[in-house]
């Protein structure tokens, strides 16, 4: 191995450790937050009331840095998160009177949020007949309340200790289930990992975070040079697909799986029965040529692609067509836009111009309806690859592309297990091999 290849897998090395105990410290923060508002205590508020100026001063300089020194491309969502969050710091500087209802009301409508989730995923579960629907009601409700306290509990004098008890629940809960997790990820194969089967949808905030720190050192990745391991070039090799966008909403990642030439592509493509701003409708699964949807989809998308290739054995193979062909028999062929009017110009009346796929919807079942934040591409690519049988994905973690991205590109540079290459793909083009 080279100079330049040692210093390469030294500082991802490094940068995976980093991330891990970044995730370490901000879950304790937030056990320790929790307990902290269990006292009721005023060190508790001071404590968190200089922590988020230190936090809300060091990002828009972080973020500026990043920019700079081009680890990161340049988004005026950035320029807008960093003046907020410095506005923040100098109102919070200014009137340190109002930190404590302001932060109530931040966490009111964060909890909010997470009901308003649980709640959608409540409803899909219901409408697709799955199991799990007791539960998402469960967490909607205790969410719900919580947000009422939270935002309206100072109006209906509420004791601000009463308030600290249901903030400090709600954060205990969070560091708890947020260390597990990344311990999980960390040692897939572990005790947590065997004893904690978890398969669930964080926050779309956290959900971001990690395809946008993906972005990141993938942009630095493509200009560097590193050396693949073989892998046979043969149509029984299982490829998984993730796409990054720098920018928008679309940042959020996209997660494709390809086996023996075919690429399955899950999504809300249907735009006549979608809601919520494409996040909740009729699922659409795209059926197409490798070849010719990862051609188009570089030609035509403003993204980068990361590919992991993945080797199978005998028995492996046998395990993902089953899970395959059960999939496919809960479906129905559909015909998109473009059939009938040539003039279509929706996203999957373009991938139907350009490939020629094959597109079907679900007749019962798991994501019979697509919701962004649980039945969404990531689940499918979970249910057909991920399982004891097939030892390629940790059996606990949750589903987000930053999950599985972190995973694959761990295993990858540990070279060693069934990842056996990546490539990544920008525009223009032009692609990057490891």
């Amino acid at each position: 191995m080279s100079l330049t290849q040692t210093m390469v897998f030294c500082y991802h090395d490094l940068m995976r450790t980093s991330s891990f105990i970044f995730s370490c410290l901000l879950s304790c923060t937030a056990i320790l937050l929790g307990i902290l508002f269990f006292n009721a205590s005023r060190i508790s508020w001071i404590a968190l009331y200089l922590l988020l100026i230190l936090i809300n001063l060091i990002l828009p300089i972080g973020t500026h840095h990043a920019i700079t020194h081009h680890h990161k491309p340049k988004d005026p969502i950035d320029a807008w998160i960093s003046t907020i969050s410095f506005l923040y710091a100098i109102f919070l500087i200014l009137f340190p009177r109002l930190f404590e209802p302001f932060l109530f009301l931040l966490c009111g409508l964060w909890m909010a949020f997470e009901a308003f989730i649980s709640f959608i995923d409540f409803l899909v579960i219901t409408h697709d007949g799955t199991a799990g629907a007791g539960s998402r009601l469960t967490a909607a409700l205790f969410s719900l309340i919580l947000s009422f306290l939270m935002i309206f509990g100072k109006t209906i004098h509420l004791k601000t200790g009463v308030l600290s008890l249901a903030a400090g629940i709600f954060f205990l809960i969070w560091g708890i289930r947020s260390l597990i997790l990344t311990i999980t990820r960390r040692n897939p194969y572990g005790f947590l990992a065997e004893h904690t089967h978890w398969s669930l949808s964080v926050s779309l905030l956290a959900g971001a975070l990690m395809p946008i720190s993906a972005y990141i050192s993938i942009h630095s990745l493509q200009h560097s040079s590193t050396a693949d391991l073989p892998i046979p070039s043969d149509d029984d090799s299982l490829h998984v697909y993730i796409y990054l966008h720098g920018t928008g909403f679309e940042m959020f990642g996209h997660i494709d799986i390809a086996y023996q030439g075919i690429i399955y592509s899950y999504g809300c493509h249907d735009p006549r029965h979608r809601t919520l701003m494409g996040t909740l409708g009729d699922g659409v699964l795209i059926r197409a040529d490798e070849k010719s949807f990862i051609r188009h989809a570089i030609n035509n998308d403003d993204s980068t692609i990361i590919s992991y290739g993945i080797a199978l054995s005998d028995s492996q193979k046998t395990v993902l067509q089953e899970r395959i062909h059960t999939m496919m028999a809960r479906t129905v062929s559909w015909h998109c836009a473009y059939e009938t009017d040539h003039s279509a110009a929706d996203y999957v009346s373009r991938v139907y111009k350009s490939t020629g796929c094959e597109l079907y919807k679900f007749t019962s079942g798991k994501f019979r309806t697509y919701f962004v934040a649980s039945t969404n591409c990531v689940l499918l690519a979970d249910t057909l690859i991920r399982s004891k049988q097939l030892h390629l994905v940790t059996p606990g973690g949750f589903i987000t592309p930053g999950a599985y991205l972190a995973f694959l590109n761990d295993a990858y540079q540990r070279k060693e297990g069934n990842v056996k290459e990546r490539k990544i793909y920008a525009t223009a083009n032009r692609s990057y091999h490891d």
